[in-house]
Protein backbone atom coordinates (compact mmCIF):
# COMPACT_ATOMS: atom_id res chain seq x y z
CA UNK A 1 0.00 0.00 0.00
CA UNK A 2 1.41 3.53 -0.88
CA UNK A 3 1.96 6.05 1.56
CA UNK A 4 0.30 8.99 0.28
CA UNK A 5 3.23 11.56 1.64
CA UNK A 6 5.34 9.36 -0.76
CA UNK A 7 3.47 10.61 -3.36
CA UNK A 8 4.13 14.34 -2.38
CA UNK A 9 7.45 13.98 -1.91
CA UNK A 10 8.66 13.90 -5.25
CA UNK A 11 10.81 16.33 -7.27
CA UNK A 12 9.48 19.84 -7.31
CA UNK A 13 9.57 21.96 -10.92
CA UNK A 14 8.79 25.94 -10.18
CA UNK A 15 8.30 26.00 -13.55
CA UNK A 16 5.35 24.17 -13.62
CA UNK A 17 3.84 25.49 -10.57
CA UNK A 18 0.68 27.72 -11.02
CA UNK A 19 -0.23 29.35 -7.91
CA UNK A 20 1.72 32.15 -6.50
CA UNK A 21 5.06 30.99 -4.77
CA UNK A 22 3.82 31.99 -1.49
CA UNK A 23 5.50 28.99 -0.07
CA UNK A 24 8.51 26.84 -0.68
CA UNK A 25 8.15 23.67 -2.59
CA UNK A 26 8.64 21.79 0.44
CA UNK A 27 6.38 23.65 2.40
CA UNK A 28 3.47 23.77 -0.48
CA UNK A 29 3.60 20.40 -0.68
CA UNK A 30 3.11 19.71 3.24
CA UNK A 31 0.27 22.21 3.02
CA UNK A 32 -0.92 19.88 0.40
CA UNK A 33 -0.71 17.03 2.49
CA UNK A 34 -1.62 18.00 5.51
CA UNK A 35 -5.30 19.02 3.49
CA UNK A 36 -5.55 15.72 2.31
CA UNK A 37 -5.21 14.10 5.19
CA UNK A 38 -7.81 16.34 6.90
CA UNK A 39 -10.53 16.24 3.78
CA UNK A 40 -10.30 12.51 4.29
CA UNK A 41 -11.58 12.34 7.53
CA UNK A 42 -14.60 14.31 6.48
CA UNK A 43 -17.94 12.72 5.81
CA UNK A 44 -19.02 11.45 2.66
CA UNK A 45 -18.18 9.66 -0.85
CA UNK A 46 -15.83 10.90 -2.87
CA UNK A 47 -12.56 9.91 -4.43
CA UNK A 48 -9.85 11.89 -5.24
CA UNK A 49 -8.63 12.55 -8.82
CA UNK A 50 -6.43 15.31 -10.62
CA UNK A 51 -2.87 15.72 -10.39
CA UNK A 52 -2.29 14.39 -6.91
CA UNK A 53 -3.93 10.80 -8.45
CA UNK A 54 -1.56 11.31 -11.54
CA UNK A 55 1.54 11.72 -8.81
CA UNK A 56 -0.08 8.12 -7.27
CA UNK A 57 0.13 6.31 -10.26
CA UNK A 58 2.51 8.06 -12.49
CA UNK A 59 5.43 10.30 -12.68
CA UNK A 60 5.30 13.48 -10.71
CA UNK A 61 3.38 16.72 -12.04
CA UNK A 62 2.76 20.02 -10.21
CA UNK A 63 -0.45 21.10 -8.79
CA UNK A 64 -1.34 23.92 -6.15
CA UNK A 65 -4.87 22.15 -5.48
CA UNK A 66 -7.02 19.19 -4.78
CA UNK A 67 -9.29 17.57 -7.01
CA UNK A 68 -12.26 15.36 -5.63
CA UNK A 69 -14.92 14.20 -7.69
CA UNK A 70 -18.43 12.80 -6.26
CA UNK A 71 -20.90 10.53 -7.97
CA UNK A 72 -23.65 12.97 -8.21
CA UNK A 73 -24.69 16.20 -7.17
CA UNK A 74 -26.69 14.71 -4.31
CA UNK A 75 -23.39 13.56 -2.79
CA UNK A 76 -21.39 16.91 -2.95
CA UNK A 77 -24.65 18.53 -0.88
CA UNK A 78 -24.55 15.93 1.51
CA UNK A 79 -20.81 16.59 1.89
CA UNK A 80 -20.97 20.27 2.06
CA UNK A 81 -24.15 19.62 4.52
CA UNK A 82 -22.20 17.62 6.74
CA UNK A 83 -18.98 19.11 6.89
CA UNK A 84 -20.12 22.98 7.73
CA UNK A 85 -17.57 24.39 9.53
CA UNK A 86 -14.40 21.89 8.55
CA UNK A 87 -14.26 24.24 4.85
CA UNK A 88 -14.08 27.71 4.14
CA UNK A 89 -15.94 28.64 0.78
CA UNK A 90 -13.93 29.47 -2.37
CA UNK A 91 -16.05 30.26 -5.36
CA UNK A 92 -18.59 28.23 -7.13
CA UNK A 93 -17.20 24.42 -7.02
CA UNK A 94 -14.49 25.26 -4.98
CA UNK A 95 -13.72 25.37 -1.03
CA UNK A 96 -10.54 25.61 1.10
CA UNK A 97 -9.11 23.34 3.57
CA UNK A 98 -6.17 24.52 5.75
CA UNK A 99 -5.95 26.96 3.36
CA UNK A 100 -5.20 24.61 0.02
CA UNK A 101 -8.03 24.95 -2.87
CA UNK A 102 -9.90 21.69 -3.30
CA UNK A 103 -11.86 21.48 -6.50
CA UNK A 104 -15.57 19.52 -6.10
CA UNK A 105 -16.42 17.93 -8.89
CA UNK A 106 -19.43 16.77 -10.22
CA UNK A 107 -20.60 14.72 -13.38
CA UNK A 108 -22.74 17.66 -14.40
CA UNK A 109 -19.57 20.16 -13.46
CA UNK A 110 -17.99 18.03 -15.81
CA UNK A 111 -20.36 17.26 -18.46
CA UNK A 112 -18.94 13.51 -18.08
CA UNK A 113 -21.37 10.89 -19.02
CA UNK A 114 -22.45 9.24 -15.79
CA UNK A 115 -21.61 5.68 -17.02
CA UNK A 116 -18.10 6.90 -16.93
CA UNK A 117 -18.21 8.49 -13.45
CA UNK A 118 -19.58 4.97 -11.95
CA UNK A 119 -16.66 3.27 -13.60
CA UNK A 120 -14.77 5.80 -12.06
CA UNK A 121 -15.89 5.23 -8.83
CA UNK A 122 -15.94 1.17 -9.74
CA UNK A 123 -12.18 1.03 -10.17
CA UNK A 124 -11.42 3.30 -7.13
CA UNK A 125 -8.39 2.05 -5.50
CA UNK A 126 -7.70 2.92 -1.45
CA UNK A 127 -4.70 3.59 -0.38
CA UNK A 128 -4.20 4.65 3.85
CA UNK A 129 -5.99 6.78 5.88
CA UNK A 130 -9.31 5.81 3.81
CA UNK A 131 -8.28 7.80 1.40
CA UNK A 132 -9.60 6.90 -2.47
CA UNK A 133 -8.15 7.50 -5.71
CA UNK A 134 -9.57 6.90 -8.71
CA UNK A 135 -7.48 4.01 -11.16
CA UNK A 136 -5.31 4.88 -13.73
CA UNK A 137 -7.64 4.14 -16.32
CA UNK A 138 -10.55 6.49 -14.55
CA UNK A 139 -8.33 9.12 -14.91
CA UNK A 140 -7.70 8.56 -18.40
CA UNK A 141 -11.04 8.51 -19.10
CA UNK A 142 -12.05 11.65 -17.21
CA UNK A 143 -9.04 13.72 -18.40
CA UNK A 144 -10.07 12.71 -22.02
CA UNK A 145 -12.88 14.67 -21.89
CA UNK A 146 -11.14 18.22 -20.83
CA UNK A 147 -8.19 17.18 -22.97
CA UNK A 148 -6.04 20.30 -22.13
CA UNK A 149 -2.59 20.54 -23.00
CA UNK A 150 -2.00 19.31 -19.13
CA UNK A 151 -4.62 16.49 -19.63
CA UNK A 152 -3.15 15.42 -22.86
CA UNK A 153 -0.09 14.95 -20.62
CA UNK A 154 -1.33 13.67 -17.99
CA UNK A 155 -3.14 10.67 -20.19
CA UNK A 156 0.33 9.97 -21.78
CA UNK A 157 2.56 9.68 -18.08
CA UNK A 158 -0.40 7.00 -17.10
CA UNK A 159 -0.35 5.00 -20.24
CA UNK A 160 3.32 4.46 -19.43
CA UNK A 161 2.98 3.76 -15.70
CA UNK A 162 0.31 1.77 -16.66
CA UNK A 163 2.10 -0.35 -19.42
CA UNK A 164 0.90 -3.82 -20.32
CA UNK A 165 -1.62 -3.62 -17.17
CA UNK A 166 -3.65 -0.73 -18.18
CA UNK A 167 -6.98 -2.00 -19.59
CA UNK A 168 -6.97 -0.72 -22.73
CA UNK A 169 -10.21 -2.34 -23.51
CA UNK A 170 -12.31 -0.39 -20.84
CA UNK A 171 -10.99 3.11 -21.95
CA UNK A 172 -11.90 2.02 -25.48
CA UNK A 173 -15.29 0.90 -24.65
CA UNK A 174 -16.22 4.07 -22.35
CA UNK A 175 -14.26 6.63 -24.95
CA UNK A 176 -17.49 7.73 -26.37
CA UNK A 177 -17.21 10.43 -29.07
CA UNK A 178 -13.55 10.88 -27.73
CA UNK A 179 -12.57 7.02 -29.28
CA UNK A 180 -10.18 8.74 -32.13
CA UNK A 181 -8.49 11.08 -29.62
CA UNK A 182 -7.48 7.83 -27.30
CA UNK A 183 -6.81 5.51 -30.51
CA UNK A 184 -4.21 8.23 -31.34
CA UNK A 185 -3.27 8.87 -28.27
CA UNK A 186 -3.09 4.51 -27.65
CA UNK A 187 -1.55 4.13 -31.45
CA UNK A 188 1.54 6.90 -30.16
CA UNK A 189 2.46 5.20 -26.92
CA UNK A 190 1.94 1.84 -28.02
CA UNK A 191 5.60 0.89 -27.08
CA UNK A 192 4.75 1.72 -23.35
CA UNK A 193 1.79 -1.01 -23.71
CA UNK A 194 3.67 -4.03 -24.70
CA UNK A 195 6.31 -3.86 -21.57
Amino acid sequence: MKNWRNILNTNYDKELEKVARIFTPSQKLSSIGNALETLFQFQGDFILVGGIARRFHATPRNTGDIDILFRDENSLEKFLINNTGNYKKLRGHAITVQGVEIDLLTPMFLQIPQEIIDYVFDTKEGIENNISIASKEGIILLKLYRLSPTDDNDIRALIEAGGKNLNVNDILRLSGNKKEIIESILEQSKMFLME
